[in-house]
This record gives C-alpha cells, sequence and structure tokens, in this order.
C-alpha cells in the first residue's frame, strides 16, 4: 500500500492505477481516478450492482442479483440502464395514449 503523505506518494498511485485498472484512466473517468487515488477506499474503487435492473424487477438486494463493478464501468451500465429506462417509460405513456 503507498501510504498518503509519503515521498511522491500521489504519482505512485496513479501510476499503479494505471497498472491494475487502466478504465479507471481512461477518457471520462478523470475525476473517478483523481478520487480513488486522494482517498483510496473500497467506495471510490467498486460499486455494487443490479444485474437486472430495479425498474425490471431487480430490485431486491439478494446476492443472485448483484455484482462488483468498478467505478467507471458501473457509470457506464447506469448510464446506459437509465436511457433504457428512458425508453421504456415512454413506450409505456405511448400505449397508454393509443
Amino acid at each position: 500500500m503507498i501510504e498518503k503523505g509519503t515521498r511522491k506518494w500521489k504519482e505512485r498511485r496513479k501510476a499503479r492505477l494505471v497498472q491494475l485498472a487502466p478504465g479507471f484512466c481512461a477518457r471520462g473517468f478523470k475525476a473517478a481516478a483523481e478520487k480513488l487515488v486522494s482517498q483510496c477506499m473500497e467506495g471510490n474503487a467498486w460499486h455494487a450492482d443490479h444485474i437486472r435492473p430495479v425498474y425490471k424487477g431487480g430490485g431486491l438486494c439478494q446476492l443472485e442479483n448483484l455484482r462488483t463493478l468498478c467505478v467507471p464501468c458501473h457509470q457506464v451500465t447506469h448510464r446506459r440502464a437509465t436511457a433504457d429506462l428512458s425508453s421504456y417509460q415512454q413506450c409505456t405513456t405511448e400505449l397508454q395514449m393509443d
């Protein structure tokens, strides 16, 4: 572990992050990478994710419906699910109007 406050700790943590989790250093995830470097803890590295989205009946927090994703992957998955939910709601609204 690279302790905060030791010699060149930020640079060393960034280098280790690039080596172990290049997804954090991908375009668009700079803020997530900076947060993990400065505050190295689980919640800044990993998130629990529902495999079956809550709006599709996956709201129970049973282990069978949960997976662990790195923060960047969870952000991408969440954006896709949000877009899917928006489309789903729009279709439902249109069907109710007919």
